[in-house]
């Protein structure tokens, strides 16, 4: 979360001005203090040795943080997005039940209710993307939110794009999928 509120501050954020870009001002409730809930959180979790995590692991606080920077580096965007998840995992939605690969109906309350808060979140991303870019040409023209996307691109680690097969530009789907995918985490 806090790479992406950094960057999309940074890109989507006129200071001077005070503007949000549209996209950056539909986040912007989201990702509010996140860059500040995370470095207090590093804090407590592995600032100094009698920190949280190495009182209660059985690392020191330079193994802890060396397990910390592990997990960045193995960090997969697609395993942040509800479908895709859940359909990696062997599951699948359909009409509100949660099957499993096999076509086995099965009760997965986490599923069914997660699945629920996805759609409505995923509605929201969808509704606003259309008024905002009635056609792909105006989103795919829109050089700063273009940049925005790049700058994800490079510094989400293993890179955003993983979500759409390694796509260079931004289309209206997958702006959709990202900030649905970006809420979803993030709230």
């Amino acid at each position: 979360g806090g790479t992406v509120a950094g960057v999309t501050y940074r890109c989507l954020y006129a200071m001077r001005t005070n503007i949000f870009h549209p996209i950056g001002r539909m986040l912007h409730p989201h990702i509010n203090g996140t860059l500040l809930i995370n470095e207090l959180t590093l804090k407590f979790l592995a600032g100094h040795p009698y920190s949280f995590l190495p009182t209660i692991l059985s690392y020191d606080q330079e193994e802890t943080i060396k397990l910390v920077n592990d997990s960045i580096r193995a960090f997969d965007i697609r395993k942040m997005n509800f479908e895709h998840n859940l359909n990696g995992r062997g599951f699948f939605r359909n009409a509100g039940k949660v099957k499993t690969s096999s076509g086995q109906a099965i009760e997965y309350p986490y599923a069914q209710n997660a699945g629920d808060l996805w759609d409505i979140i995923s509605r929201y991303a969808n509704d606003y993307v259309e008024v905002i870019y009635p056609t792909e040409e105006a989103l795919t023209s829109d050089l700063q939110l273009q940049e925005w996307y790049k700058a994800l691109d490079i510094y989400v680690p293993n890179h955003v794009s993983a979500l759409f097969h390694k796509s260079d530009v931004l289309n209206k789907d997958n702006l959709k999928n990202l900030v649905s995918t970006i809420i979803f985490t993030v709230s």
